[in-house]
């Protein structure tokens, strides 16, 4: 009987630490996806829709695994708060960058920051509230 009891104990234990592993999962899962969309806003707006195009002529998917993840209202929103970064990225007036953009490491800081890792957990607990 002891035996039964300590078995039966360690399957409800288990069963209630699987479900939260499930759970940071899925909100891990999200935010890295608002994240992904965020970067490629604003890679494509800073490039004049450049990498839309390096994307359909390699074949590339695009943010279409973000989108199986993300509701559309939300992607366009990430994508919208990448185009929006990316207006904000100033050429380095350094003779050795000859006046270039630090497109993509500006974009990649930005859509990784806290700020947007802040976002996305914002969004995904507002839509977790709603259902």
């Amino acid at each position: 009987m002891k035996h039964f009891v300590i078995l039966l104990l360690l399957i409800l234990f288990s069963c209630d630490s699987q479900k939260k592993v499930i759970n940071n999962s899925d909100e891990e899962e999200f935010v890295l996806a608002y994240k992904k969309a965020i970067l490629y806003g604003c890679i494509d707006e800073a490039t004049q829709s450049n990498f839309t195009e390096f994307s359909k002529t390699n074949k590339d998917l695009g943010i279409a695994i973000e989108l199986e993840i993300l509701q559309h209202s939300e992607t366009l929103k990430a994508l919208n708060d990448g185009k929006i970064y990316s207006q904000k990225i100033r050429s380095i007036e350094y003779e050795d960058f000859e006046n270039k953009k630090p497109i993509y490491s500006d974009c990649v800081s930005f859509a990784f920051s806290r700020s947007s890792d802040s976002i996305a957990r914002k969004l995904y607990r507002l839509k977790e509230n709603n259902k």
